[in-house]
């Protein structure tokens, strides 16, 4: 099931308003790191883990197409964290947020789905 997801799961963007207050708004010291549901976990496990890829491959989220008021996140198959990445690791499922990213998804989880066609979906939500 998870044979060709790798090639089409990451081409596409997480969509959504992002406002940039937000980025101001939240106290970096009452924030919460993004959590991922077990769900999350396998996906990235299971695309992150080929045979060819780094030990050290993660998925990473960074901003994107930003403007003064939204913008949109990007997901991509990295070797590893770049230069100021926020490092999230749950089970082995290494996820590196670029900073403005990890401001944004404070206090959120990362879930996923699979469907027949073997494409994944990944959605955010707030922690509760």
């Amino acid at each position: 099931m998870f044979a060709d997801m790798e090639r089409r799961a990451w081409q596409g963007a997480c969509t959504g308003p992002v406002r940039r207050a937000d980025l101001q708004s939240r106290p970096k010291e009452l924030s919460t790191v993004l959590t991922l549901t077990d769900s999350a976990v396998q996906v990235i496990r299971t695309v992150t883990s080929q045979p060819e890829l780094s030990p050290q491959t993660g998925l990473r989220i960074a901003t994107q197409g930003q403007t003064e008021e939204t913008g949109t996140l990007s997901l991509a198959v990295a070797e590893g964290p770049q230069a100021g990445d926020e490092i999230v690791e749950e089970h082995g499922a290494r996820v590196y947020l670029e900073p403005d990213a990890a401001t944004i998804l404070d206090e959120m989880t990362l879930d996923a789905s699979v469907d027949e066609n073997g494409d994944v979906t990944f959605r955010l939500a707030e922690q509760t």
